[in-house]
């Protein structure tokens, strides 16, 4: 394509101030929960992070009770929610774990998932699996944008959440958010910092020329010009960068202001002191900053996104006196711990005790990701007898804390296992395994189909027929009718003799998918079983 058919939609614009934010920003608040449709969620979005977050909750709030007012909320804020499944996971664990601890009984422990988008919070509002915890008042909602808001209200019990409400520390989750709000690029060569001037060119479709510009057809060009002190109105930030001017003779850094501003708006909101847990691609590894590199664009499902320096967000932490560990848990997805000085001046024994041994020691969640990689090979349990197949399959899953992933990869081991092993082996631990991993199971979230068939199938063959029509219902509520939920109904119908509802789900079935053989075979049962004509 000649140059000519390029178009300039910005020339030399701080990294941090292009209109790249601006366009994301807009494609989150129109897509709405649709963008989970085609974004991935699973790696933050997880059952066993959701049990390594409650725990460090739980570790937290011990070593505060004594000190934590009673009389009003413990707030919990997930920023950036989207689909609301890790909302989801985490309230479930959060309210099996809040009971065991007569200290925290007495507390109220809100939860509140908050985003900018007006078209999350009305799927959250409408969700039925939500719903218990609104009812209870475990749970809350937020229309927030804490880059920019210094307030926000909930929608429930109508609080506003500002400078001075607080009277107890704030708990924040944030995953998958700080890779796509605003950062800052920067080189430094010789102990000089240079900032990064960023142009953005679009590349029209020729089909379409004047389509709004979609990422995967713009291209960012840099240039850089010596940085004029002090860079930001913050003090804090210009130390923070001053401290990786004196460090290396050229480093390139990516620069989270984006998360800079929300930790200083989330600082003031609560005053009584902040915890933050996050989880997201990025690094801590300073070794990652090496050497000198152009500012890095690589859009990817019709977004982009940034690596996260949680290198520096974890001395943003410590610069002010607090606590942050954080840890490489797979490939380039990074957790942070950070707390900010708390007004109590708690020792936090038990948080540190965790942080240390289960946070970076133990790191069940790296371990877990490199499991489920080797599981999904599946070259790991092909040379392995039947039933310690299942045996390894049911151990994983529980591992895992139940995820419905983990079932989803394992659960034909499961499925061959019931069909090679007499029914016996399974009756006292597998019921039991499926009705924990159906319990995690949220309708907010695309991708987990299966899950829900999976499931309908193994309660089918341990016998367990009111579990298999209740799959089957909710399948049928999420998508509609077809040949299979039409099958469940009439091998259940057969079942419990009721012959004639079978016949006609088996006819169902084969209306809609005439090579079923099972549905073939059923439908000649029914006939010969009641003297019917065949009604196809």
């Amino acid at each position: 394509m000649s140059e000519s058919r390029f178009q300039l939609l910005e020339k030399d614009k701080r990294l941090s101030e292009s209109k790249l934010w601006t366009l994301l920003e807009k494609f989150y608040q129109r897509a709405g929960q649709d963008a989970w449709l085609q974004l991935p969620f699973y790696a933050t979005s997880n059952a066993f992070i959701a049990e390594q977050y409650a725990e460090l909750v739980l570790a937290f709030l011990l070593d505060l009770a004594p000190d934590l007012n009673p009389q009003a909320p413990v707030y919990i804020l997930e920023l950036a929610v989207g689909s609301g499944y890790f909302s989801f996971l985490c309230l479930q664990v959060l309210e099996r774990k809040l009971r065991c601890f007569p200290a925290l009984i007495r507390l109220s422990v809100v939860y509140v998932m908050s985003d900018f988008s007006q078209k999350n919070l009305k799927a959250w509002e409408q969700s039925r699996q939500l719903a218990p915890f609104v009812q209870s008042g475990r749970l809350d909602f937020a229309l927030f944008k804490p880059e920019s808001q210094a307030k926000f209200k909930l929608l429930c019990s109508r609080q506003v959440i500002q400078v001075g409400s607080l009277a107890n520390p704030l708990i924040a989750f944030a995953n998958y958010f700080f890779d796509s709000i605003r950062q800052d690029y920067f080189q430094i060569v010789n102990g000089q910092i240079q900032e990064a001037l960023v142009s953005l060119v679009h590349e029209p479709e020729p089909e379409h020329p004047h389509a709004p510009p979609r990422f995967e057809r713009i291209h960012l060009r840099d240039r850089y010009c010596p940085l004029k002190q002090p860079r930001y109105a913050e003090p804090r930030l210009n130390a923070l960068l001053e401290t990786y001017r004196k460090e290396a003779p050229e480093l390139s850094l990516l620069f989270p202001t984006g998360a800079f501003q929300v930790l200083n708006q989330l600082e003031k909101l609560s005053p009584q002191g902040l915890m933050l847990i996050s989880t997201d691609k990025g690094f801590h590894d300073p070794a990652y900053l090496q050497g000198l590199r152009p500012v890095p664009f690589t859009p990817h499902t019709g977004v982009f996104s940034y690596m996260v320096n949680y290198h520096a967000l974890a001395r943003f932490f410590k610069q002010a006196g607090g606590v942050a560990q954080a840890t490489q848990e797979y490939y380039s997805l990074t957790s942070l711990v950070g707390i900010t000085p708390l007004a109590s001046r708690t020792p936090l024994t038990q948080t540190r005790y965790c942080l240390q041994e289960r946070f970076v020691r133990q790191n069940p969640i790296k371990g877990l990701f490199i499991l489920l990689e080797l599981f999904k090979s599946k070259d790991i349990l092909s040379e392995i007898e039947l039933k310690e197949r299942y045996l390894m399959a049911m151990a994983a899953i529980q591992t895992a804390c139940y995820d419905v992933y983990y079932f989803l990869v394992l659960a034909p081991y499961l499925a061959e296992a019931l069909t090679g092993v007499g029914l016996d082996y399974f009756e006292d631990d597998l019921p039991g395994l499926l009705k924990q991993v159906e319990a995690q199971l949220y309708d907010g979230v695309a991708g987990f189909d299966s899950a829900y068939e999976w499931l309908r199938h193994l309660y089918y063959e341990l016998g367990q027929l009111d579990d298999c029509l209740r799959l089957n219902a909710r399948i049928l509520a999420r998508s509609g009718p077809d040949y299979k939920t039409a099958y469940y109904a009439a091998a259940v119908a057969e079942l419990r003799g009721r012959f004639a509802e079978a016949l006609q789900g088996y006819t169902q079935t084969l209306l809609n998918n005439p090579q079923d053989e099972m549905a073939q075979a059923g439908l000649q049962r029914m006939v010969a079983k009641i003297g019917a004509k065949s009604p196809i």
